[in-house]
């Protein structure tokens, strides 16, 4: 993920930890949050998760993250879910400079 970059997204997985199995049409009930640089815990403010696949990809969620939600060297997006025994996985993201691909050498070499 780009840091400081609109337009992105990021995806958790969320399953019944009673049977194991991925939980799927639970898009509603989602929640994710974000720490930035190990800092508060904030939801996110795409509150509406799109489920990729109940077929293809049982369990995993989509949620758009803002320019100012990516702004920061660590992210760590966490969830929960409303559903009784449902868990939702999230993940740490470290980013990248935006446009760090960018080969350009200034005047100065650089």
């Amino acid at each position: 993920m780009f840091k400081n970059v609109a337009s992105q997204k990021i995806e958790v997985f969320a399953f019944d930890y009673t049977t194991g199995a991925p939980k799927t049409g639970d898009g509603a009930n989602i929640t994710v949050y974000v720490s930035k640089d190990g800092g508060a815990v904030t939801a996110l403010t795409d509150t509406a998760a799109t489920e990729m696949s109940s077929t293809n990809a049982p369990g995993w969620y989509q949620f758009d993250v803002s320019q100012t939600e990516s702004n920061a060297d660590m992210l760590l997006f966490t969830g929960k879910s409303s559903t009784s025994n449902v868990s939702v996985v999230g993940g740490r993201i470290l980013t990248r400079p935006n446009r760090f691909t960018a080969q350009v050498i200034d005047a100065a070499g650089l």
